[in-house]
């Protein structure tokens, strides 16, 4: 069983492991070129978190795959850029499409209306996620750019997105690991 949830600036560790572990072509697909250890560290140490929401699926307490959201611009802005990564062991188990589900809901209740994303043209595991959620995929100087609207939010979206982090909360702090259904499953 998976446990999904927000994370934070001390799982900074985590991530960097999560970075590391992913394939040399995993890591090709999700920045657009290969990238060194270090480089990777350097990534995961300058995130702002206080600019992104990222959440993470966890396998007994150990990070396999992350989505990030960021804004675009300034405060005001309506679009995000998304970013998502799974490591191989994980992949084709509809992961990348839950913590997409998990980011859009994310982006819908804060007002985000339209979520980008650039990607290599041969990563076909995005390119069907985007898909998935009526996202539009346009060719732009030799990388694929995907457009997904979201809606407006509404209470019971705002709800879903609290009962999962409280679920999240209350497991983890019980050592637990399960798969608590989160936001991004319907049109609430």
């Amino acid at each position: 069983m998976f446990a999904v949830r927000k994370l934070s600036a001390c799982d900074a560790d985590q991530l960097k492991g999560h970075l590391r572990r992913l394939s040399a072509d995993d890591v090709r697909l999700r920045f657009g070129h290969a990238v060194k250890d270090a480089g990777l560290d350097s990534y995961a140490e300058a995130i702002d978190w206080s600019q992104t929401w990222a959440v993470g699926v966890f396998d007994k307490d150990r990070l396999h795959g992350v989505v990030e959201l960021r804004r675009i611009g300034s405060c005001w802005s309506r679009n995000a850029e998304l970013s998502v990564s799974v490591e191989g062991p994980y992949q084709k188990q509809g992961l990348g499409t839950r913590l997409v589900a998990e980011a859009l809901l994310v982006a819908r209740n804060r007002g985000l209306r339209t979520v980008f994303l650039l990607c290599l043209p041969d990563n076909q595991p995005i390119k069907k996620i985007v898909r998935k959620f009526s996202g539009e995929l346009t060719a732009v100087e030799g990388d694929v750019e995907a457009r997904i609207r979201t809606m407006q939010p509404t209470p019971l979206s705002v709800m879903t997105e609290v009962f999962g982090d409280g679920c999240a909360l209350l497991l983890s702090l019980l050592g637990q690991s399960t798969d608590v259904p989160m936001g991004g499953r319907g049109r609430a």
